[in-house]
């Protein structure tokens, strides 16, 4: 039986919010109003503190109604290199190659888009991500999501149908995360693991004697290409 080891994006491989980078360039294009990118850094902020119930998610995604996925993708694609690769920790890459050497396979699993996040899967040589879908009709957002977003116990759900559908177990798999949120998948793991943790996901951890990560070293202007094979 397989073992797999789970990684959330945001705060966790790399220092910022993907969709915070997005919101902000899309602005700049003029792609959405700059009203966007203020509802963007609420969900933000009520993110970082726990209080954000799945109800204001489908709040936030509404405003992209009519925006087309082609242009959003491209912009995800495009600010890669410059605003998301720059700000991945290089000790995350270290906590990847140790799974990979260990024998586990590298999941990723965040409520970011799937457009957001599949760049940076691509860059890591990541075979499989979890992932939150817009619902798309005629090439335009319907301000709707595709089935559950990959948040909370929405994100718990959708790693154990995937693990089940794998032939893979979580008595074995590890996971690493920075968010209270993910405290039902956190608790099902063999090995959890809490980095940069909001403070509610701190006391938990603190109280469980989960190991908890201060990482601060980001990539930058570096090229990390050769410290595990990643982009």
């Amino acid at each position: 039986m397989s073992c797999f080891a789970i990684f959330d994006v945001d705060h966790t491989l790399l220092d910022g919010s993907t969709g915070k980078e997005l919101a902000v360039m899309c602005v700049r294009r003029k792609l959405v109003p700059v009203s966007v990118l203020w509802k963007s850094l609420a969900l933000y902020f009520r993110y970082r503190i726990g209080l954000l119930p799945q109800s204001v998610l489908q709040t936030g995604i509404y405003t992209l109604r009519g925006v087309s996925l082609q242009a959003l993708s491209q912009v995800a694609e495009e600010i890669f290199d410059s605003h998301i690769k720059p700000k991945l920790y290089l000790r995350a890459l270290e906590f990847i190659r140790k799974e990979r050497r260990a024998g586990r396979t590298v999941l990723l699993a965040t409520s970011a888009p799937e457009f957001i996040v599949q760049p940076l899967a691509d860059c890591l040589e990541i075979e499989y991500l979890l992932a939150s879908k817009f619902e798309v009709e005629d090439g335009l957002l319907t301000g709707k999501f595709e089935g559950e977003p990959v948040f909370g116990q929405g994100k718990e759900q959708k790693v154990l149908e995937f693990i089940q559908s794998q032939n893979a177990d979580l008595n074995c798999s590890s996971f690493y995360s920075d968010s209270c949120f993910d405290l039902p998948l956190l608790k099902r793991v063999k090995e959890p693991h809490v980095i940069n943790p909001d403070l509610t996901l701190r006391r938990f951890a603190r109280k469980r004697g989960w190991p908890v990560y201060r990482l601060r070293n980001v990539a930058g202007n570096r090229d990390i290409h050769g410290l595990q094979n990643e982009c």
